[in-house]
């Protein structure tokens, strides 16, 4: 796993934290209301301190999760104007997706891929992106390489279990297939 995939791993983990520990707050303070509302007593108290306990943890997973990025600008800048290239053809790679550099741009073909680290996005044909995690995928969205790659049939370029380079390797298989399918036989004269 690359350093930037390991990174948005490890900042979605701390936000699904911190999100678990809102529901449990307001699980708890669910919890007080249905005891006020009761008129019981103890349960009050008790919900009262599960409240306050909740609260602590709340507090405490949205420090993790604010903390959790520790790349200054300069470091994202850094990184994205270096490595960055080795980690999408490396994840490009794993799919079976041939993803390569030439004159400054990585091709996955038909589409060129400029990486503009002072803006944060990564730039595919004529069309800016700022998903940048190598892996994201999402029902109903594309990052930024799988878009454009897939533009040929962008109706169908996610399923619910797609990655960015599962969709490269897609429409490429396509756009293959259609090139096969158009060739003419070699004239004999």
């Amino acid at each position: 796993m690359g350093e930037i995939e390991q990174a948005f791993g490890d900042a979605e983990a701390a936000a699904e934290s911190a999100h678990k520990a809102a529901k449990n707050v307001v699980s708890r303070a669910g919890a007080l209301t249905r005891a006020a509302q009761e008129g019981n007593i103890a349960g009050l108290r008790k919900a009262q301190d599960d409240l306050g306990t909740a609260l602590s943890a709340l507090t405490e997973e949205v420090r993790a999760a604010r903390d959790v990025w520790r790349w200054s600008p300069e470091q994202e800048e850094a990184y994205l104007g270096g490595g960055y290239a080795g980690e999408l053809r490396t994840a490009a790679e794993e799919a079976g997706v041939a993803l390569y550099e030439r004159d400054g741009y990585l091709v996955a073909y038909p589409s060129l891929v400029r990486i503009q680290p002072g803006e944060r996005t990564v730039r595919v044909d004529r069309k800016n992106h700022r998903t940048l995690r190598p892996s994201f995928s999402s029902p109903g969205t594309c990052s930024g390489i799988s878009r454009s790659a897939a533009a040929s049939s962008p109706r169908d370029c996610w399923s619910s279990s797609a990655s960015f380079t599962t969709s490269l390797y897609a429409a490429r298989w396509r756009t293959s297939a259609a090139q096969a399918w158009c060739r003419c036989p070699a004239s004999t004269s």
